[in-house]
Parts: structure tokens; sequence; C-alpha cells
């Protein structure tokens, strides 16, 4: 994504051979969400730099990183992308969602091919959601809680220290069942029904 400082260029140097490609669009200002000409210039200007980026000339998926309703379920921002997609710049459209109760719109709106959820062994907030998400592609991000789950436990701040004691007990678990800690972490989303896809993100 274009707000993880230059991930996207260093990814692009090593996409020598066609690989599935995801990223998401740069933040759009609240001001223009109703001005289609502005809109339509500001998502066109940050594809063009992912393809630059990327080395590319076409997005497989290209993701929202905000969840403004007032942007998602705009006419405007689906007649742009659709556009872009009879252009033949991007195949698919999803949103990284934070708010469950946008997250259950997005599940009804079929606009939408892809949703982006945050998810791990701690955060099971969006569990019963996904039994009701059909027909989109779901990743789940923020598997290991922002590093939380991996980093030194000194470092955890000190309003989330209850996450040390779940930690100790996760890692008791992995220990008796003669699994890597980390192996659990990864796995649990994986085998989680209804996920499709994760992102690990900060180790």
């Amino acid at each position: 994504a274009p707000a993880y400082a230059n991930a996207e260029k260093v990814l692009g140097k090593f996409l020598s051979k066609k690989k599935y490609i995801a990223t998401k669009l740069s933040k759009i200002p609240e001001e223009i969400f109703s001005n289609k000409k502005l809109l339509k210039e500001n998502i066109e200007k940050s594809i063009d730099e992912s393809f630059k980026n990327l080395n590319i000339k076409k997005l497989d998926l290209l993701l929202l990183h905000q969840s403004e309703p007032e942007l998602i379920f705009n006419k405007e921002f689906k007649d742009i992308i659709n556009e872009l997609k009879k252009k033949n710049k991007i195949s698919f459209i999803g949103v990284s969602v934070y708010d469950e109760d946008v997250l259950k719109e997005l599940v009804r709106d079929d606009f939408y091919d892809a949703i982006e959820l945050n998810f791990s062994i701690l955060d099971q907030r969006k569990l019963k959601i996904l039994n009701s998400i059909n027909n989109k592609l779901v990743i789940a991000r923020s598997i290991l809680l922002r590093g939380m789950l991996t980093c030194q436990k000194d470092n955890i701040p000190e309003n989330l220290k209850e996450i040390v004691h779940k930690r100790n007990l996760i890692e008791k678990i992995a220990k008796d069942i003669g699994v890597d800690y980390l192996s659990v972490l990864i796995n649990y989303p994986i085998c989680t029904k209804g996920i499709d896809v994760i992102i690990i993100g900060m180790i």
C-alpha cells in the first residue's frame, strides 16, 4: 500500500514473474467524496503510482485503505471503479474494514469482491460475521496483533499487559503438543472457516 513507505517500490523490484498483485488506494480526502471529478483524479493518480512502483499494468485486487460509509457506499466511487474494471486496470475491488457495522453492510453489498479484516487467535470479534460472508474473498490482517504476539514481552504497553498472560498460555499449549508457537499463531486464522488469505504483517 502507498501508506507503507516504499513497500510498493521494494516489491516492484522483485516481481519479475506474474504474481497475484493486490495493493491499497492512497487515502482519499473526505472533502472530495462527493466530487466525482476530483475523486476520479485522486483514484487514478494512486493507481498509476502503484503501476509505476510495482512495475505492472494491471492490479488483480485493489483495496480501499479507509472505510468511511460515505465513500465505500458512494455511487460516484462505484462508477469510477466500474470504469477502471472496464479499462482492464483492475480485476477486483475490496475494502480494508475496521468498524463492525460497516462490515455487516459490506457483507450485503454485491459490489465488493473482497473484505480485509482484523483477526487473530486473540482477536476473534469478527468470527460470527465470517459465517455470513459469501462470494467474497476474505483476507485476515493483524494476525500477530500488530506484533504484540511476537515482540519482547517487556515491550508490551502497560495497558495491554493481559496479553502477556494469554501469550504464556498459548506458548504452554504449543509446547505441550509439540508445535512451534509461531506456527500456532499463523495456522489458527488459516484454519478458521471463512478466511481465505492471511497477511502476516509485523513479526
